[in-house]
């Protein structure tokens, strides 16, 4: 199959999911975990989904965040280093006090690509932002990890900028094999998204349940349960090692998880 042929077949299914999903989860509700009500009582129903209305209006350049949230251009401060994960990461904090995780390395493209189609079609992604260009002042003299990437004076290139949500906070994780949604064509549907953007990381420990307060009718704030994937980098950077269809059939999709493969 070539890439463009191949290109096109999942644009027609990212089509297909989203009106598969629309009319079924009008039909067919999550059911509530217990287990979440005592750690943010009053919270609405969980949500894995939401309906994106007219898609053709949603800026894909931009993603979740808009324009409004990109990162600005100016002074940012080194936080502190980030070991969670395998890629390397920083937390800064920009001029107006906003605090982000700088990720370096090859995942930093596809993750901010892949946040924008899981986005467009309805599911909840991270506000990520791609720079080619960032200077980080009172970096320490050594990190632990990406060292080589980064230049003496504070200076990298090509890197993934995720804002922090100062309304938004991670409860807990769910587990692909067995959640709130299990059975549900919204969770299917994930699941046929994460094999066409070739995502085979799919581990219990990057699908997060985020507590995320939202501004309701009269203006006021109320607690929404998220349930996301909230590491979406690992498709396309094992794609660019290994071809465009390396990675295909990488993802079980009964099971919603990676079958065994060489990291």
């Amino acid at each position: 199959m070539t890439f463009p042929t191949q290109g096109l077949l999942r644009l027609t299914v990212l089509g297909l999911l989203v009106s598969g999903i629309n009319g079924f989860a009008k039909r067919h509700g999550a059911k509530e975990d217990p287990a979440l009500a005592a750690v943010s009582p009053g919270a609405s129903k969980p949500m894995l989904w939401r309906d994106p209305k007219d898609i053709s209006s949603r800026n894909l350049f931009y993603g979740p965040g808009g324009m409004k949230d990109q990162p600005p251009q100016g002074k940012y401060t080194f936080v502190e280093e980030d070991l969670n994960g395998t890629n390397p990461k920083i937390v800064v904090k920009d001029q107006d006090g906003v605090t982000w995780t700088v990720k370096l390395g090859a995942e930093a493209k596809p993750e901010v690509a892949a946040t924008r189609l899981t986005w467009g079609i309805g599911y909840f992604a991270t506000e990520d932002y791609f720079l080619r260009d960032l200077k980080v002042d009172g970096l320490p003299e050594h990190l632990h990890r990406g060292q080589r990437m980064v230049a003496a004076d504070g200076s990298m290139h090509d890197v993934r900028l995720k804002r922090h949500l100062p309304d938004e906070k991670k409860v807990a994780n769910w587990k692909w094999k067995d959640n709130t949604f299990s059975g549900t064509r919204e969770l299917n549907g994930l699941r046929v998204l994460m094999a066409v953007i070739n995502n085979w990381d799919l581990t219990d420990e990057n699908a997060g349940i985020f507590m995320e307060k939202a501004k309701n009718g009269s203006g006021s704030k109320s607690a929404e349960q998220i349930y996301m994937v909230s590491d979406l980098g690992r498709p396309s950077e094992r794609d660019a090692r290994l071809g465009p269809c390396a990675s295909a059939g990488a993802t079980s999709m009964r099971t919603g998880t990676p079958n065994s493969s060489p990291r």
